[in-house]
């Protein structure tokens, strides 16, 4: 079945045309990762609105403070107090929001790390003894502990900064 495709070049030029190509592989080898996260569906999904919640507390704040400054002259002492209550009740679900949100995202990249470490690591010992000398020991070692800390460090930003683009 030909499709239309587009292809880009290492000289950053784009060609587009008739190919029988359905997928570069790589597409297919980073949609297979993703079944290492899905025993964390939930993480993933209360993980980053726990994020937002902090993010529009942290910019809600100011306009709180910004509020009680500017109407300084009109207010009392009581109402003083009510908006000092509530900024302290939003720092708390703030803080609450961070910590559970930080907890998430290292509980999920940590065992998205783990489940896919396994899976290598079986997978290496299903290798005969050409195939991991035609690799090397190093590079089976590389894949193995820094590619996959890549991965788990990916997964745990995704977690932490989908929310809060301006962090990074």
């Amino acid at each position: 079945m030909l499709k239309y495709t587009c292809y880009k070049f290492t000289d950053n030029k784009w060609f587009i045309g008739k190919s029988n190509i359905k997928k570069p592989k790589y597409i297919n080898k980073e949609i297979q990762m993703l079944k290492y996260l899905s025993s964390y569906k939930k993480e993933l999904f209360f993980g980053p609105i726990l994020k937002l919640i902090e993010a529009i507390i942290e910019v809600g704040l100011p306009y709180i403070i910004a509020n009680i400054i500017n109407n300084l002259e009109a207010t009392n002492n009581s109402l003083i107090i009510k908006y000092t209550v509530i900024m302290i009740i939003m720092i708390i679900v703030g803080l609450v929001c961070a910590i559970s949100a930080q907890y998430i995202a290292a509980k999920t990249s940590q065992g998205f790390g783990t489940n896919l470490r396994n899976e290598t690591f079986s997978h290496v010992l299903k290798l005969s003894n050409r195939q991991i000398e035609k690799l090397g020991s190093s590079a089976i070692v590389n894949r193995i502990t820094n590619d996959v800390l890549n991965l788990e460090v990916a997964v745990a930003m995704f977690i932490r900064f989908v929310p809060k683009p301006w962090d990074v």
